[in-house]
Order: structure tokens, then C-alpha cells, then sequence
């Protein structure tokens, strides 16, 4: 006998078969805190905690885009903000 789930938005939504729930945690309805089940009584527990769906939260994660690291640098104006302030020091300490 096939497994069917249930997952809670603002309701019992279900039931879903395991690629039904698969695709619903790629599509991102469904993340690691979203309570299932897998009947239609018993305790609901985070998607996250259940060992049927690792696989499926570990391929939507790595299937999302990777965010572009920034790399600091100064500005030119910053950089010729920074040089001019040193030079007057260095003329204010002279005078």
C-alpha cells in the first residue's frame, strides 16, 4: 500500500502521494517547518524531521540560485575622501 501525506497550511490539505509531496517541497509550498503526516490521524511534525523527505529538501536546496557574494571595496570617491583627509593632517601637524 502507497503512502499518502497530508501537510497543514490553514487546513489539512491532502492526501498526496510522495512525488506530489516531492514536487510540492521543490516548488517551495512546502519547506522544513511545514507540519505533515502520514495518515489522516496522529501527530503532525515539521516536513524537516521526516526521513522520507531528506532527499527532496536536499535537492531543492541546492537547486536554488546562488547569491553573488559582494565584494567590498571603496568607492573612488571614498578613496579620494580618505587620501585628501590624510594629507591635511599631515599639513595641519606641520604648521
Amino acid at each position: 500500500m502507497k503512502r499518502t501525506w497530508y501537510y497543514q497550511a490553514t487546513a489539512a490539505e491532502g492526501p498526496f502521494s510522495q512525488t506530489e509531496m516531492e514536487h510540492l517541497i521543490a516548488n517551495g509550498i512546502i519547506d522544513g517547518y511545514t507540519n505533515v503526516r502520514a495518515t489522516t490521524v496522529g501527530p503532525w511534525m515539521p516536513a524537516k524531521d521526516t526521513d522520507a523527505f531528506h532527499t527532496a529538501f536536499h535537492a531543492a536546496f541546492h537547486a536554488l540560485p546562488r547569491q553573488r557574494r559582494r565584494k567590498h571595496k571603496f568607492s573612488r570617491r571614498a578613496f579620494l575622501y580618505a587620501i585628501c583627509f590624510i594629507v591635511n593632517l599631515l599639513v595641519l601637524s606641520y604648521y
